[in-house]
């Protein structure tokens, strides 16, 4: 007896994963019959134990019955008949088991099912890459959406790049991998078993306001003799990685007294540019961006108003968006509009350099 008892501890302690020691339970009865009744499944139930009302019995799939009330028993050949019951509809099927307690796969199965509903969408893991697609395992019930964006790290933390979805599926979502130029800092491609960060999700139209941001004195802004102002409507279509395509409804404004003349202006209207920002979407995002303006120059050399000489005026600007991932972004924007003037021989320089600021709402 004692060498048994010593084998035994031998046993566990050596082998702990030992089948023998983690049998699955052993079936306790079987269902006789079962019918849909309302929103529940009644059924009638065999088991070789007495039961207790209201004691909870289990199918496999860890559904779980409810013992009702007591129909028979045969004490001599230890047979007991129940009422049971599931308070909803599952298809049972004559001769099938029921145990005391769930067994260890179906256990498992329910903490896996429970993980992968409950888990958050901020974190993920690339399941599979071929060409240009990946897969992650985040889906719709993790509140996944199309268009948004994951960027794709190695095991030393560099980014590798990003996913953007298209196709989300209840547990897995498919996308395209991109390579942005201020990602690249890792060679290694993107792989399996990566991990993935949601940063945000990538909308597809802008709409907000951007005016002249006064940083000195006077009208709009004033500084040497020189007054700004404007502002308007900026509608934005976004693209993928970054890359923006803006038109500002607006109206700005330059003002310049030179000596001997009473005042230069010079209108830029409705200005069209190119904006590439990076780290696109996410929590600030600097950008830069190219484009044209119609322009408008007015000289008044007294109380005359001159013919006005208008063309096209070339811009670059530097700016800066913050939670670009979100409906809405805050933003400021400097834009230099290069623009020139001849008048009696001497050529003006009318460029001018504007801070504009606002928000924009995307959808």
């Amino acid at each position: 007896m004692i060498l048994a008892i010593l084998l035994g501890f031998l046993v566990a302690f050596a082998f702990p994963g030992c089948p023998l020691l983690h049998a699955e339970p052993v079936p306790l009865g079987k269902i006789i019959d079962s019918y849909i009744e309302g929103t529940t499944t009644q059924m009638l139930v065999e088991s070789n134990r007495m039961l207790d009302t209201s004691q909870i019995v289990y199918l496999h799939g860890g559904i779980a019955l409810t013992i009702r009330e007591v129909m028979s028993m045969k004490e001599t050949e230890g047979v007991y008949y129940y009422k049971a019951y599931a308070p909803e509809k599952v298809r049972v099927l004559p001769g099938e088991n029921i145990f005391l307690e769930i067994t260890k796969k179906e256990e498992k199965l329910k903490r896996f099912e429970k993980e992968a509903i409950f888990m958050k969408k901020k974190y993920a893991t690339v399941t599979f890459v071929e060409g240009e697609k990946a897969m992650i395992n985040r889906g719709s019930l993790h509140n996944v959406d199309k268009r948004d964006v994951y960027k794709v790290f190695d095991s030393s933390g560099k980014a590798k790049g990003e996913i953007e979805l298209y196709g989300v599926g209840d547990f897995l979502s498919a996308g395209i991998i991109n390579y942005p130029i201020e990602l690249q800092s890792s060679e290694i491609k993107i792989q399996t078993n990566d991990t993935a960060i949601f940063s945000g999700n990538r909308k597809l139209i802008g709409l907000g306001t951007l005016i002249v941001l006064p940083v000195g004195g006077g009208k709009g802004s004033e500084q040497g003799g020189v007054q700004i102002t404007g502002g308007g409507n900026a509608w934005s279509i976004i693209l993928k990685k970054g890359k923006i395509v803006e038109i500002n409804l607006a109206n700005l404004e330059r003002i310049v007294s030179p000596p001997g003349i009473r005042e230069i202006k010079t209108f830029y209207i409705s200005p069209i540019w190119f904006r590439k920002a990076f780290f696109y979407p996410g929590f600030i995002s600097p950008s830069v961006s190219i484009g044209l303006a119609y322009s408008i120059n007015r000289v008044i050399p007294n109380d005359v108003t001159l013919t006005d000489k208008t063309g096209l005026a070339p811009m670059v600007g530097i700016g800066v968006e913050t939670f670009t991932g979100k409906m809405i972004h805050a933003r400021l924007d400097l834009q230099y509009y290069y623009s020139s003037r001849k008048y009696e021989g001497h050529t003006f320089k009318t460029d001018a350099l504007f801070l504009l600021g606002g928000l924009t709402f995307n959808w």
